[in-house]
């Protein structure tokens, strides 16, 4: 269901959620959730949400996806005159300077560069989500309810009149754009 006001909705969808005892990850929601409007509406009996945590969605800088690419491969390219020279191998530590162990083993602490490449970007939330601690008679799959107030949402409506040739009697039509 969504209802739409001005600069404002509620949404209210039908989830299916994985509950575990490591906590229930809710996912895939708006940009411009509001956290405190969130309430969940469990289908089945024997289901409470003891503790919500909302994890916002990130955008991570140069030095967060070094931080987070510590562990796996990279390329640090640094300028050596007319032709620069590039290092490859294992992320170590990026504390004081870019520490890259090659695969012979060789440890080098690179702090002047001027390109590092990454072979993939690291996991990071693209979009807002919840982590819930929750009480159940059971684990696995339940259903219910998720309600919620998001911004970024508006309408807007048109509207056409014609009057009958004996002018008794009006036609109107309308049309709503939902963005």
């Amino acid at each position: 269901y969504l209802t739409v006001y001005r600069d404002l909705a509620l949404i209210e969808e039908l989830r299916t959620l994985l509950i575990s005892d490591e906590g229930t990850l809710v996912e895939n929601l708006p940009t411009a959730i509001l956290p405190d409007s969130i309430v969940f509406r469990p289908l089945q009996a024997g289901l409470t949400i003891l503790e919500q945590e909302f994890l916002p969605a990130q955008s991570p800088g140069g030095f967060q996806l070094l931080k987070d690419s510590i562990g796996s491969e990279i390329e640090v390219t640094v300028p050596s005159g007319l032709m620069p020279k590039t290092y490859r191998g294992t992320l170590i530590n990026i504390d004081d300077g870019i520490v890259l162990q090659d695969v012979t083993g060789k440890v080098q602490i690179i702090r002047e560069y001027s390109q590092v490449s990454l072979a993939q970007l690291p996991p990071y939330r693209k979009r807002p989500a919840l982590r819930w601690r929750v009480q159940s008679n059971s684990a696995g799959e339940a259903q219910g309810y998720l309600s919620y107030l998001t911004g970024g949402l508006s309408w807007s409506a048109l509207y056409t009149a014609i009057l009958s040739e004996t002018e008794n009697q009006i036609k109107l039509n309308s049309w709503v754009t939902v963005e």
